[in-house]
This record gives C-alpha cells, sequence and structure tokens, in this order.
C-alpha cells in the first residue's frame, strides 16, 4: 500500500513538472520563433546578438522534437495542442478553485461569445496575428503605425466596455450566457433537447438509455437548484468582490502591455518622439510606461519630447482614473448590494424556471418525479452526492 501511494505521488509530480515545462516551452517559443524577443532585448549587444539570432529558435525547436520523441503518445499529444488544453481546461480549472464561480461565470461567457460571433472572433484574431508578424518579419516604419493602430482599436474598444460594464446590473454568467439560458427556458428547450437527445446512446438498449438521460436531467436539476441557493449572502457578494479585484488586476495588466508597446514603437518610429538619458532597451520604456501609468510621474532616463508622444502620456493618466472610478462604482453598489441582489435575483429565477421545465419533462417522459428517481436508481443518487461534494469547495 505504502509503495503504490508513493508510486502515485512520483506520478503526480512527475506530471506537473511536465506541464510546467509545456507552458515555459510555449511562452519561450512563441516569445523568441515568432515576437524575436531575444533579439529585441540584445540588439545593444552585436557580437552576441549574431550568435543567438539563428541558434536560439533552432534550439528550442530541437528542444520541442526530444520531447515528443522520448515520451509516451497522449503527452506528445498534450504538447503540441497545449495552448487549447490550458484555455479549455488548465486555466477554467485554476479560475473555478482560486475565484470561484463567479470568475468562471465569466470566462465560460467569453468563451461561449467567441463561439457564437465566430466569424468576428476569427477576423479579430486574423487582425491581431498579422499585425504583429508583417512587424516582426518586414519591421519598417509603417508596420509600426500599423501596429499601434490595430492594438489602440482593441484597447480602446476593451477599456470602453469595461468600464460601461461597471455601471450595469451585475452578471453572474455575462448577459450572452444568461440570454441563452433565458431563451433556451420552454418544455422542449435546445438544452433540454441536449440532455435528452444524444445521438451516441441511439443504438443503446431502452432501458440504459433513458438511465442515462434521467441520470442527465436529475444533474441538471441539482445544479440549478444549488447554484440559486449557494449564490444567496455573503457567498454571492464575496463572489463579486473577487471578480472585481481580479478584473481591475488584469485591466492594469493590458493597459500597460499595451502603453508600453506604443511607447516604445513610437520611439522606433522617429527617436526624436523622447529624450533618452542613458540605455534605450525595452525593460527602461516598460519602467517609464509603468511609472507614467500608475503615478503620474516620469523617470531620469525616458521622457516624453513631441507632441504625440506627450500625448500618449496624457491618455495613459487615465487608465488610474478608470481604475479608481470603477472601483468606487463597484464597491459602492457592492456595499448597497443592489448589484449583487440583482445578479442573484436574476440567476436564481432562471435556474428556478429550467428546474420546473426539467422537472416537467422528467414526469412526463419517464413516469417518474425527481425523488422517487433517487431512490430507485443508486447511481443517480451517487452522483447527485458527488455534485453536492463539489458546490462546497466551489463556493
Amino acid at each position: 500500500m505504502t509503495n503504490n501511494r508513493d508510486l502515485s505521488e512520483r506520478t503526480f509530480l512527475s506530471i506537473a513538472w511536465r506541464l510546467r515545462l509545456f507552458s515555459l516551452i510555449w511562452i519561450i517559443g512563441i516569445l523568441i520563433i515568432i515576437f524575436r524577443i531575444d533579439v529585441i532585448l540584445l540588439e545593444s549587444h552585436n557580437s552576441l546578438l549574431d550568435l543567438i539570432k539563428g541558434s536560439l529558435p533552432i534550439a528550442i525547436i530541437l528542444l520541442a522534437i526530444v520531447l515528443i520523441t522520448t515520451q509516451k503518445w497522449y503527452f506528445t499529444l498534450l504538447l503540441l495542442f497545449y495552448p487549447i488544453a490550458f484555455f479549455c481546461w488548465f486555466l477554467p480549472k485554476t479560475i473555478l478553485k482560486n475565484g470561484k464561480i463567479y470568475l468562471l461565470g465569466h470566462y465560460l461567457n467569453l468563451i461561449f461569445k467567441c463561439f457564437r460571433n465566430f466569424k468576428k472572433t476569427l477576423i479579430h484574431f486574423s487582425l491581431f496575428v498579422f499585425s504583429i508578424l508583417i512587424l516582426v518579419i518586414i519591421g519598417e516604419t509603417w508596420t509600426r503605425w500599423v501596429i499601434i493602430g490595430v492594438m489602440s482599436y482593441f484597447y480602446f474598444r476593451y477599456s470602453f466596455t469595461y468600464t460601461l460594464k461597471a455601471f450595469k446590473p451585475a452578471q453572474l454568467f455575462g448577459s450572452d450566457l444568461e440570454s441563452f439560458l433565458e431563451k433556451n427556458s420552454g418544455i422542449k428547450s435546445g438544452l433540454i433537447n441536449a440532455l435528452v437527445n444524444v445521438k451516441q446512446e441511439e443504438s443503446l438498449p431502452e432501458i440504459e438509455r433513458k438511465e442515462k438521460q434521467l441520470t442527465r436531467l436529475v444533474l441538471t436539476n441539482y445544479l440549478f437548484l444549488l447554484i440559486s441557493q449557494n449564490l444567496n449572502g455573503f457567498r454571492g457578494k464575496r463572489a463579486f468582490i473577487i471578480s472585481v479585484v481580479f478584473e481591475i488586476a488584469y485591466f492594469v495588466f493590458v493597459s500597460i502591455c499595451f502603453f508600453w508597446l506604443v511607447n516604445y514603437q513610437l520611439y522606433k518610429i522617429e527617436s526624436s518622439n523622447f529624450i533618452i538619458d542613458g540605455l534605450s532597451n525595452p525593460f527602461e520604456f516598460l519602467y517609464y510606461t509603468f511609472k507614467t501609468t500608475l503615478s503620474f510621474g516620469d523617470i531620469e532616463a525616458i521622457k516624453p519630447y513631441s507632441k504625440l508622444a506627450k500625448s500618449v502620456e496624457m491618455i495613459s493618466y487615465m487608465v488610474l482614473g478608470i481604475v479608481v472610478l470603477v472601483f468606487f462604482a463597484s464597491m459602492i453598489f457592492s456595499l448597497r448590494q443592489e448589484k449583487i441582489f440583482e445578479n442573484v435575483k436574476l440567476v436564481t429565477e432562471i435556474c428556478s424556471y429550467q428546474n420546473a421545465k426539467i422537472d416537467e419533462v422528467i414526469k412526463k417522459e419517464f413516469g417518474i418525479d425527481i425523488e422517487k428517481a433517487l431512490k430507485e436508481f443508486a447511481t443517480i443518487n451517487e452522483s447527485v452526492e458527488n455534485l453536492k461534494n463539489i458546490f462546497r469547495n466551489v463556493f
């Protein structure tokens, strides 16, 4: 027994370190092969730059090949598709563990929105990647203006939406998922149809197929019930505050990255846009951006000189103002509890309505109520208990 447990622990640690290694390979690979961060950081060291310019990307590719050829097939598959696994499984799992259901709801809403507006998402993603690639590959002045324009479009669009959201009623799962649940609330809604009609189960014996359908319906019923029960009182309020803090931190991070990019590209377009005293590497511009964005201050090494550079600096001052505005607006709503109660009331109503419809389907299709199903089917009762245990950890 002891040996088995030790082996399990070693395996778990091995998988954990393997996932960290996969993350590192993808991050370093993207930064070096696509963005050539090595060239940017070492552009003032010509001898070292000539050495690593061609060899470092090759070394990253060789490392990936070694890992692919020396691992089991499922780890190779995970390495190749790690970004998809990260955004679709590991990140939601981490958000659910640390940010609780409120953050997960917004994350799921973002994924849902991307797939619902797939063409728009694809166009935006292509525009984003194209602007980066032409900068890296061509690197001429016009490509720097292109990336400034594209990133400005994304940033100010995001800033406007983020600021506007602070003055709207809170939405647990975001407007897209909530409207989807509302629209699919009929006796044979898309949600209930998806639970009852699973194409892969058509060939199963009728008794087994009915039991699987009933299990899904009962679990979904309890899922809605547990959500509505656990969103009341302090738990719902705590989840909302956690979400506000997380979103503010993310907004600050995106803002610093955006103004860092703009400032550095303006310098590369025309060095006279800034007065430089000493080094002019990307890190110095990151430090300058950090200071101007969060403290309204400059640094001795870099000062804006042209009207354009000064305008960008003034616009960056708005970031702190937006953060303060959103924070106080959110906290006022939080203290008055209006925003939270509107949110909880809406989601509770949606859950109750869906539950009533699921209960109708169970009685109509299976001639049984939920309580009787729990008594007669041990597997359903066990699944419900497992669901309850999960929710105790989530909320």
